[in-house]
């Protein structure tokens, strides 16, 4: 059996000995070996010479006659990345000073119309204090499925082990999910709802007067503001006759900017607060959200800061992604 290595000092060959030890062949000796066996020397007797064994000498002999040479080939594996005059050195300093590779993040497309609206909003509210934004009620929807991790699933593995059950992420062709709508302020979070289906503005306007409006007493009063995306149903008819009724004031909000409302960090906490209990029927999924809701308040905080900070950072960041 050979083993064959790569290194700047030469071509090497590795070569295994009755299975018990490897014995190094340098470029020299092979040659060597080469000139007994055409002046007419066996191998056994070649072997004895050059103190190895004479499957050694026999697989030396093999690889001259096959490609004229005693160098070796090509090493199989991987294509090199980067060019030899680059040193490996260069690659552990670009590391020193923080320039890992990393996978890239996964945001919405914005364009010179979004980039233009997000300058505009900005200015408006960066000097909102935190008395104002603790009047905000935060709202959105999820949807929760009952197969599969809702995060990223990373396994130690061998190379041989790529398909075996337990190194896969396991999916179905529509899984059962349930969409969930809820709400938070900076004082704390507001009541959830299961909503059956797709939501739509039927369905909406039962859920504001129903949940939200509930909600945004409790925590705030009837003083606030209310934030929801521009989601159809959101912008409804019926559900802005609703909002005209019941005296509701809109936080104007942008399209492309779920990384502007503070909720949904909540939802990927959840997310991974379910996928450690992995459920199995729909009561159980129904179960885990709930709890994980409740269990959020533990780690909700006051973000009134935290708000006020990230729309800061999206005006240094010139309105983009944030």
């Amino acid at each position: 059996l050979a083993y064959r290595m790569c290194q700047n000092s030469g071509p090497m060959l590795w070569l295994r000995a009755r299975m018990k030890a490897f014995v190094f062949i340098s470029t020299e000796q092979q040659h060597r070996i080469i000139l007994l066996h055409e002046e007419g020397y066996s191998c056994t007797e070649i072997a004895k010479r050059m103190k190895c064994h004479r499957t050694t000498v026999s697989r030396v002999v093999e690889k001259y006659q096959i490609t004229g040479s005693v160098d070796d080939g090509l090493c199989s594996g991987r294509p090199r990345k980067l060019r030899k005059c680059v040193h490996k050195h260069s690659h552990c300093r670009l590391l020193a000073r923080g320039l890992k590779g990393c996978r890239a993040r996964s945001k919405p497309l914005l364009t010179d119309t979004h980039h233009s609206h997000r300058h505009a909003w900005t200015k408006k509210y960066v000097k909102w204090t935190n008395e104002q934004w603790s009047k905000v009620i935060f709202s959105d929807e999820s949807n929760f499925y009952l197969t599969g991790d809702q995060c990223n699933k990373y396994v130690r593995r061998f190379p041989v082990e790529e398909f075996r059950p337990y190194c896969l992420n396991l999916s179905v062709k529509h899984p059962l999910h349930m969409m969930i709508w809820g709400c938070i302020a900076a004082s704390g979070i507001g009541w959830i709802k299961i909503v059956q289906g797709i939501m739509n503005s039927k369905q909406y306007v039962e859920v504001l007067e129903k949940t939200m409006l509930p909600s945004a007493q409790q925590l705030v009063g009837k003083d606030f503001y209310f934030q929801d995306d521009n989601a159809p149903c959101h912008r409804a008819k019926s559900v802005q006759q609703w909002m005209k009724r019941h005296g509701v004031r809109l936080l104007d909000w942008l399209a492309q900017s779920p990384d502007l409302n503070p909720i949904e960090n909540l939802w990927a906490k959840i997310g991974y607060e379910i996928s450690k209990k992995h459920p199995k029927t729909k009561q159980e999924l129904t179960e885990s959200i709930i709890a994980a809701w409740h269990h959020i308040v533990t780690k909700l905080g006051n973000c009134l800061s935290a708000i006020q900070r990230h729309k800061e950072f999206v005006l240094e960041r010139k309105w983009y992604t944030s």
